[in-house]
This record gives structure tokens, C-alpha cells and sequence, in this order.
């Protein structure tokens, strides 16, 4: 090829245009904003609507314990069971070529 017609470099497999790169963040950051903090913030501004003492007083009625209780129980069991099986994927992912 002559010199006239390779004017840069071709970009290797891992690279990115800085606009491309800026635009994967902005999405991302998007995304965390719309569906993690954007329902944490609405459940906190709701249960404290009606102030802090009512809050307080709706998380010992029994339905509120029983409930927190539960999900504690399903995190307790979820988070262990989901990291065996995260270190298993990565370990055949990294192991073997699909």
C-alpha cells in the first residue's frame, strides 16, 4: 500500500475511539442512576413521607419484621450459592476456549 492512503495507525483489538469510550460511561452511569439509585431514593422519600417516628414505627409491626426476616434468610442463602457458581463460570471461562 502506498504511504498516501494509510494516513493513521489501525486501531488493535482493545482500543477505542476516546468519543466511543466516553459514551459507553455515560450509558453506564445512566443506567445506574435510572434503575438503582433513582427506585432507592423513591422508596426512601415514601417511607418517610409521613416522617421519621411513623418509619419507625411501621418496621416493628410484625408483617415488617416478618418480611425483613425473610429477606435476610433468601440473601443469606443467595449470596454464597451465587458466588460458588460466579467462581465456577469465571473458572471455565478462563479455563477452556468456547
Amino acid at each position: 500500500m502506498s504511504r498516501g492512503l494509510m494516513t493513521h495507525r489501525p486501531l488493535a483489538v482493545t482500543e477505542e475511539h476516546r468519543l466511543t469510550r466516553g459514551g459507553l460511561i455515560a450509558v453506564t452511569v445512566l443506567l445506574l442512576v435510572v434503575l438503582l439509585l433513582l427506585p432507592l431514593i423513591v422508596v426512601f422519600v415514601e417511607a418517610l413521607r409521613r416522617g421519621a417516628p411513623m418509619a419507625l414505627v411501621a418496621l416493628t409491626q410484625p408483617d415488617a419484621i416478618a418480611a425483613i426476616s425473610l429477606s435476610l434468610l433468601v440473601a443469606a442463602i443467595s449470596v454464597p450459592l451465587n458466588t460458588v457458581c460466579g467462581v465456577a463460570a469465571a473458572w471455565c471461562i478462563g479455563r477452556f476456549q468456547f
